[in-house]
């Protein structure tokens, strides 16, 4: 068995809360790590707290069947800090587009090679 807070249950998340997937080990000072899908939320009186929604079981045996699981678990749940870093590059990304498509172009052009003319001392 392993060791997760206790936390108390209440509370809507919110768009700036959200799920995420945490690694903890056991609370017994054991090497085992376990995966968790741990969701954040606020209380009524406006203390932040988390729950486990689920717990996928033993790292390690995940691994056994997957070696890729906790990277594909963590892709489908990703942290805050991820999805702030994902909307600002989706943001800059479109940006970018919109000039790119006001000046009329259709494509980039071909990478010319530079040359340095004259001597360089």
């Amino acid at each position: 068995m392993f060791h997760v807070e206790q936390v108390e249950h209440g509370g809507a998340p919110t768009q700036e809360q959200g799920m995420y997937i945490s690694v903890v080990k056991d609370g017994h000072g054991g090497k085992n790590q376990y995966v968790l899908l741990k969701e954040s939320y606020r209380t009524p009186d406006g203390k932040n707290r988390s729950r486990v929604v689920r717990n996928f079981g033993n790292l390690e045996k995940l691994r056994e069947g997957d070696p890729d699981a906790l990277e594909k678990l963590k892709a489908l749940y990703p942290s805050e800090r991820e999805r702030k870093v994902r909307a600002e590059s989706a943001a800059k990304t479109q940006a970018v587009q919109a000039l790119f498509e006001e000046s009329g172009w259709t494509e980039l052009d071909e990478p010319r090679p530079f040359a340095l003319t004259g001597t360089l001392r």
